[in-house]
């Protein structure tokens, strides 16, 4: 028996914070032009429980995610980590939910973030001990056309599945939740207002459309973006994407087909990354990077420079040698559904190849920028030949991703029923 509670619940600061995202913003936001938000669900199977929290945020990191079980345990809720996948749509509007980390000019207020914290741990015990609603789960998917793809090449492989999981009473539709592959992103640096952005916009049409909350988990979307679809960075062009999108997912949608849940089962999944940094190669990045950027005018271009020094930086600081890391995942089996979670921006193509090879008699959804969001950029080896932004950021030398996602499929193999 499955049953169901969840929530949506407004975390707009009430207290000007800086926004996360863009490295090139130099005070808090302005405005709230809408609210950001979060939903919280509390799944029960049998008598098993495990706690989604999907949220406007950029991404989630680890001690975030501690505190709110920490709160939760200490005002007697029982939980462990395992219990909650939390994940952030990765939109670049959002309030910042960092402090003290590696970025300071990005970072948010203690205050903000504590009260977060309690908001999120107040409401995960009062689903947790609140009425659960009886649903039915069914299944249905699309693939959405000319308005989102490969970011750096329109043409090339990109994963522009949205999955959808709709729970269903006795008498209405509670929830449907989308799992998507996009960067949620169409307004760019120069936006000091607090907004949802591309997800917000899309959920409240397709809310009015479906007649019930939608919520959206982001995905493979590393390399997925929205510009080469847009003329430009306004809450207008914001705005007609999202019309679009949200038309496409109800009218192109197939039919929704019943799926049993099953006993709640987990496996952390963890990679040993081991490679030689030489540092001194960003040297000539660094300065090349800089004297385009003397006659660059292109916002879009600014930007892409502006975060590939910020990216070179970041990799010089680590230094020179031999390196480890440790690339973690968390695989989940509820019956007729594997949701593999993801901590950080995974490509679309190593996305599809995951999901090629384990979604063949399941319902198979990658859940990105969840839990600790540390892994960053993770792109396929082709991904390599270009200057771009994803190959400029990421830390991984080329392979490290295909690696990474081979262990991942190889454990999931032996794991999932």
């Amino acid at each position: 028996m499955t049953k169901l509670n969840f929530k949506r619940i407004d975390i707009t600061p009430n207290l000007p914070v800086m926004q996360s995202g863009y490295v090139q913003r130099t005070h808090p936001f302005d405005s709230v032009f809408d609210p950001v938000e979060a939903y919280v669900m509390v799944l029960q199977i049998d008598n098993n429980k495990i706690c989604f929290v999907m949220t406007d945020y950029t991404g989630i990191h680890k001690k975030f995610k501690q505190d709110i079980i920490d709160k939760c345990l200490e005002k007697g809720l029982e939980i462990n980590e395992h219990d909650m996948i939390i994940g952030g749509s990765h939109n670049h509007s959002a309030p910042s939910i960092t402090i003290d980390s590696d970025r300071p000019q990005m970072d948010s207020k203690k205050e903000y973030v504590d009260e977060m914290v309690e908001l999120f741990s107040d409401t995960i015990i009062e689903l947790y001990n609140g009425c659960f609603v009886e649903v039915r789960v069914s299944y249905s998917n699309l693939i959405v056309d000319g308005i989102y793809s490969n970011r750096n090449d329109m043409d090339k492989l990109s994963d522009k599945v949205v999955h959808l999981l709709k729970f269903d009473s006795s008498d209405k539709t509670e929830l449907i939740l989308a799992n998507m592959s996009c960067h949620n992103t169409v307004l760019g640096p120069l936006n000091y207002q607090i907004t949802s952005e591309l997800f917000g916009f899309t959920r409240r049409e397709l809310k009015k459309k479906f007649n019930c909350e939608v919520c959206i988990t982001q995905g493979n979307a590393g390399d997925m973006g929205n510009r080469q679809y847009r003329t430009g960075q306004q809450f207008s062009d914001l705005q007609l994407a999202a019309n679009h999108l949200a038309n496409q997912i109800y009218r192109k949608h197939s039919d929704f087909v019943p799926i049993e849940l099953g006993e709640i089962r987990h496996k952390h999944i963890e990679y040993t990354a081991k490679f030689t940094l030489d540092a001194s190669i960003y040297d000539e990045k660094i300065s090349r990077y800089e004297k385009m950027l003397e006659t660059e005018t292109d916002l879009t271009n600014r930007k892409v420079l502006l975060s590939g020094i910020f990216g070179f930086k970041r990799k010089q600081a680590l230094g020179s040698g031999y390196r480890e890391f440790i690339m973690s995942s968390e695989l989940y089996q509820m019956g007729d559904l594997v949701i593999i979670t993801v901590p950080g921006e995974l490509g679309s193509i190593l996305g599809l190849e995951i999901k090629k090879q384990l979604g063949k008699n399941k319902v198979c959804i990658l859940w990105g920028y969840t839990n600790d969001n540390d892994l960053g950029y993770m792109v396929d080896r082709e991904a390599y030949q270009l200057e771009c932004q994803e190959t400029n950021v990421t830390k991984w030398p080329i392979g490290i991703p295909e690696e990474y996602i081979g262990c991942i499929i190889e454990n999931a193999r032996e794991f999932i029923k």
